[in-house]
């Protein structure tokens, strides 16, 4: 082969590489929203002790339709949300539907995952469950920061208010 045959094979292959490389890059930043949903909740709940459960995953795997919807609706939900929160004028009502629309949206998710491991936890082994329930309950836990305490440097004085202390009006 020529130089000028190995220039444009080699500039087609790059082509053909770069045009895969960049629909697998979109394809994942703009249609993946449930698919990460998905792999985090994988990777969370699925495992036990570093163990997979498959059990668990197939249930979930076979319920993607249901997730998928209850998914998009809690992000619709939040969505609206936003709009709303934004808009010039708002009132009590109308906020609180929006919030009643994402609390309902959000339970719902949770109503699929918990009947699809309500089928599945009957039929694993003791341990397996309790690490099950043990990340269940880590990651619910886990959503809000813990408190921080308050620190104090040297010891403060007793606060008093009577009549005397106060700053002339």
């Amino acid at each position: 082969m020529t130089r000028q045959t190995w220039l444009a094979s080699g500039l087609a292959l790059s082509l053909v590489i770069n045009g895969i490389l960049i629909g697998v890059l979109l394809g994942y930043r703009f249609g993946g929203h449930e698919r990460q949903a998905m792999a985090r909740f994988d990777r969370q709940m699925f495992r036990t002790a570093g163990e997979p459960l498959p059990q668990l995953h197939e249930a979930m795997h076979e319920r993607r339709s249901e997730f998928r919807r209850a998914f998009k609706e809690v992000r619709a939900a939040r969505r609206a949300m936003f709009e709303l929160i934004q808009a010039p004028s708002v009132d009590a009502g109308t906020l609180a539907g929006g919030f009643e629309r994402i609390r309902v949206a959000e339970q719902e998710l949770k109503a699929v995952g918990h009947r699809a491991m309500s089928e599945v936890l009957p039929r694993v082994p003791l341990e397996q469950r309790q690490e099950v329930m043990k990340a269940f309950l880590h990651r619910e836990m886990d959503r809000r920061p813990p408190p921080r305490p308050m620190e104090h440097k040297g010891e403060r004085p007793p606060v008093s208010i009577s009549p005397e202390t106060m700053p002339p009006r």
